[in-house]
């Protein structure tokens, strides 16, 4: 508890991977995000997670590979993490995956996090992609929602904490990286995403 506020957490953990504003409203705390207490509780949420936590961060099994092997299928890869730029520099490289992105969009890209669709739209505007011709891997609801609102399917990763219930409306689903990975090796990325593979492993 900080700030006199205290929130369970379980109340939290179905919102994780809303973009904190949204998140903020959500648990009707009275707290507004671009307020002096919402921007006082950001940072000290940053401080916390770069002090105490992120020491302990592992990537999941196939994460650097994952990304190297669309790379080396002639695909433009994109970051679309609302995280500050001092969040997600240590993240990928903890992932070792750093070098191997074209890009990462930065908060001040867009006007809205997700579920909104304008992270997904600003990657797609930058890599000039179609949407038809993109596909976003993620792993909770929002990512799914912010994708097919911008018209791109989604891959999702059961291993963010999600269960195939949460992520049903996933274009297909896969309990890791390491698994997309060997799905890849058997097929390509669109047979994947065909209806017949959505409960794909």
């Amino acid at each position: 508890m900080e700030r006199g506020v205290s929130v369970a957490f379980d109340r939290v953990r179905p919102l994780i991977g809303m973009g904190g504003d949204k998140l903020l409203r959500a648990l009707d705390l009275g707290i507004e995000t671009g307020g002096e207490a919402g921007k006082a509780l950001s940072l000290r949420r940053k401080a916390i997670f770069l002090e105490r936590y992120l020491d302990g961060v592992k990537a999941f099994p196939g994460a650097r590979q994952l990304v190297a092997t669309l790379k080396e299928a002639g695909m433009s890869c994109v970051v679309t993490s609302s995280a500050s730029p001092e969040e997600l520099t240590p993240l990928l490289a903890i992932a070792g995956a750093a070098e191997l992105f074209d890009h990462a969009i930065q908060p001040d890209e867009v006007n809205a996090t997700k579920p909104d669709p304008d992270v997904v739209l600003a990657a797609l505007a930058w890599s000039r992609t179609d949407p038809a011709n993109a596909v976003m891997i993620g792993d909770t609801v929002y990512d799914i929602d912010a994708a097919h609102r911008s018209g791109v399917r989604c891959i999702a990763l059961r291993c963010g904490g999600s269960s195939s219930d949460d992520l049903a409306q996933a274009d297909a689903q896969f309990d890791d990286p390491a698994a997309l990975v060997a799905a890849l090796k058997r097929t390509s990325l669109d047979a994947l995403l065909l209806p017949s593979r959505l409960s794909s492993r």
